[in-house]
């Protein structure tokens, strides 16, 4: 058998292979049903916090403190996309999602002596804690989905990050729709974020562990 025959033999039962859709398409995607469906859920179990227009609308450090928030979260989204595409993965979203992380938090942190917004039980919903992991985890496994339609090369990193893109969403919203006191933040809204993320890379490590056997 000659070169071209070989050839031929060998591709003769291939199939088109439908392409991946664009990757910046796929991101805005994610976020808004994500964005979406967390906002749905959090209004179909209560109001938004009373008088917290007025907060978003006027310059404050408050409103400073949800657009750090919204960029961890798209940032995240970004590195948790990226580390699917093999050759994609870039530095800088990751590296930005730990600094817009770090400052976000640091807003809370400094809220102990000086916070943004006077702290108030106005809001309080009583299964927030509850809420912000029922919330988080079906953007995260659409997100870990969607990297699976892919090619992680490493499955596990990519897991977290998707787990942490996914957490932020309900602890951003929150700040709007539950009370704001610093310690209620950080305990029920933010610690969240490191359980999932935690719970996740365990279940993604044991399930990558024992397909490999």
């Amino acid at each position: 058998m000659n070169t071209r025959d070989l050839i031929d033999s060998l591709s003769s039962d291939l199939q088109p292979v439908p392409g991946f859709w664009p990757f910046w398409s796929v991101l805005a995607l994610w976020l808004a049903a994500s964005v979406f469906y967390v906002g749905g859920m959090i209004l179909l179990f209560g109001p938004l916090r009373p008088g917290v227009e007025a907060q978003l609308v006027m310059p404050s450090r408050f409103s400073v403190e949800m657009l750090f928030g919204a960029a961890a979260l798209v940032c995240w989204a970004i590195a948790g996309l990226a580390d699917s595409i093999p050759g994609l993965y870039p530095r800088w979203p990751i590296r930005l999602a730990w600094m817009f992380l770090g400052i976000w938090l640091l807003h809370f942190i400094v809220g102990f002596v000086s916070p943004s917004l006077e702290p108030s039980m106005v809001g309080k919903r009583d299964h927030c804690s509850s809420e912000a992991y029922i919330y988080s985890l079906p953007p995260t496994l659409l997100m870990i989905w969607l990297q699976r339609r892919r090619f992680p090369l490493n499955p596990l990193r990519a897991s977290i990050y998707a787990a942490i893109a996914a957490a932020i969403i309900p602890a951003v919203a929150m700040q709007v729709a539950c009370m704001y006191e610093p310690t209620h933040i950080l305990v029920n809204h933010v610690f969240p974020i490191l359980v999932l993320a935690t719970g996740v890379g365990i279940a993604a490590f044991l399930i990558i562990h024992l397909s490999r056997k």
